[in-house]
Protein backbone atom coordinates (compact mmCIF):
# COMPACT_ATOMS: atom_id res chain seq x y z
CA UNK A 1 0.00 0.00 0.00
CA UNK A 2 1.41 3.39 -0.97
CA UNK A 3 1.54 6.25 1.49
CA UNK A 4 -1.48 8.12 0.02
CA UNK A 5 -3.48 4.90 0.12
CA UNK A 6 -2.43 4.35 3.73
CA UNK A 7 -3.55 7.90 4.60
CA UNK A 8 -6.90 7.40 2.85
CA UNK A 9 -7.44 4.11 4.65
CA UNK A 10 -6.47 5.54 8.02
CA UNK A 11 -8.51 8.73 7.68
CA UNK A 12 -11.46 6.78 6.30
CA UNK A 13 -11.51 4.57 9.39
CA UNK A 14 -11.57 7.56 11.79
CA UNK A 15 -14.73 9.05 13.22
CA UNK A 16 -15.57 12.64 12.33
CA UNK A 17 -14.36 13.76 15.75
CA UNK A 18 -11.04 11.96 15.44
CA UNK A 19 -10.41 13.38 12.00
CA UNK A 20 -11.33 16.92 13.06
CA UNK A 21 -9.06 16.56 16.09
CA UNK A 22 -6.14 15.50 13.88
CA UNK A 23 -6.84 18.41 11.55
CA UNK A 24 -7.01 20.91 14.42
CA UNK A 25 -3.66 19.86 15.89
CA UNK A 26 -1.82 20.76 12.65
CA UNK A 27 0.38 17.70 12.99
CA UNK A 28 -0.14 16.39 9.44
CA UNK A 29 2.37 16.49 6.63
CA UNK A 30 1.38 18.42 3.51
CA UNK A 31 0.49 15.19 1.73
CA UNK A 32 -1.56 13.90 4.67
CA UNK A 33 -3.24 17.29 5.09
CA UNK A 34 -4.44 17.28 1.48
CA UNK A 35 -5.90 13.78 1.86
CA UNK A 36 -7.47 14.66 5.23
CA UNK A 37 -9.06 17.74 3.66
CA UNK A 38 -10.54 15.55 0.90
CA UNK A 39 -11.91 13.12 3.48
CA UNK A 40 -13.41 15.93 5.55
CA UNK A 41 -15.10 17.41 2.48
CA UNK A 42 -16.44 13.99 1.47
CA UNK A 43 -18.13 13.87 4.89
CA UNK A 44 -19.65 17.31 4.41
CA UNK A 45 -17.21 19.06 6.76
CA UNK A 46 -15.47 22.16 5.42
CA UNK A 47 -11.88 22.13 6.77
CA UNK A 48 -11.71 25.92 6.44
CA UNK A 49 -14.69 26.28 8.79
CA UNK A 50 -13.25 24.20 11.63
CA UNK A 51 -12.83 26.36 14.74
CA UNK A 52 -9.24 25.46 15.56
CA UNK A 53 -9.09 27.20 18.93
CA UNK A 54 -12.47 25.84 20.00
CA UNK A 55 -11.51 22.33 18.93
CA UNK A 56 -8.20 22.48 20.82
CA UNK A 57 -10.01 23.73 23.93
CA UNK A 58 -12.56 20.92 23.63
CA UNK A 59 -9.76 18.37 23.31
CA UNK A 60 -8.02 19.79 26.39
CA UNK A 61 -11.29 19.68 28.34
CA UNK A 62 -11.87 16.06 27.26
CA UNK A 63 -8.36 15.11 28.35
CA UNK A 64 -8.84 16.71 31.77
CA UNK A 65 -12.18 14.94 32.20
CA UNK A 66 -10.62 11.64 31.21
CA UNK A 67 -7.75 12.02 33.69
CA UNK A 68 -10.20 13.02 36.44
CA UNK A 69 -12.24 9.90 35.75
CA UNK A 70 -9.11 7.75 35.80
CA UNK A 71 -8.08 9.17 39.19
CA UNK A 72 -11.56 8.53 40.59
CA UNK A 73 -11.51 4.94 39.37
CA UNK A 74 -8.02 4.43 40.83
CA UNK A 75 -9.24 5.84 44.14
CA UNK A 76 -12.21 3.46 44.22
CA UNK A 77 -9.97 0.50 43.41
CA UNK A 78 -7.53 1.51 46.15
CA UNK A 79 -10.37 1.84 48.64
CA UNK A 80 -11.71 -1.62 47.74
CA UNK A 81 -8.22 -3.06 48.09
CA UNK A 82 -7.76 -1.52 51.54
CA UNK A 83 -11.19 -2.68 52.64
CA UNK A 84 -10.36 -6.22 51.50
CA UNK A 85 -7.11 -6.19 53.48
CA UNK A 86 -8.93 -4.81 56.52
CA UNK A 87 -11.58 -7.53 56.27
CA UNK A 88 -8.90 -10.24 55.98
CA UNK A 89 -7.01 -8.90 59.01
CA UNK A 90 -10.22 -8.60 61.01
CA UNK A 91 -11.19 -12.14 60.08
CA UNK A 92 -7.78 -13.51 61.09
CA UNK A 93 -7.92 -11.56 64.36
CA UNK A 94 -11.41 -12.88 65.05
CA UNK A 95 -10.31 -16.46 64.37
CA UNK A 96 -7.35 -16.04 66.74
CA UNK A 97 -9.52 -14.57 69.49
CA UNK A 98 -12.12 -17.31 69.05
CA UNK A 99 -9.39 -19.99 69.27
CA UNK A 100 -8.09 -18.49 72.52
CA UNK A 101 -11.57 -18.18 74.04
CA UNK A 102 -12.69 -21.72 73.22
CA UNK A 103 -9.56 -23.56 74.34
Amino acid sequence: MTTPDAFRSSFGAMTDGELVARWARHQLTDEAQAIAAQELRSRGIDPDEIDMQGELERQAHDAVSFRRGQRQRAGRISLRFLMTIFAAVLSAFGATVAALIFR
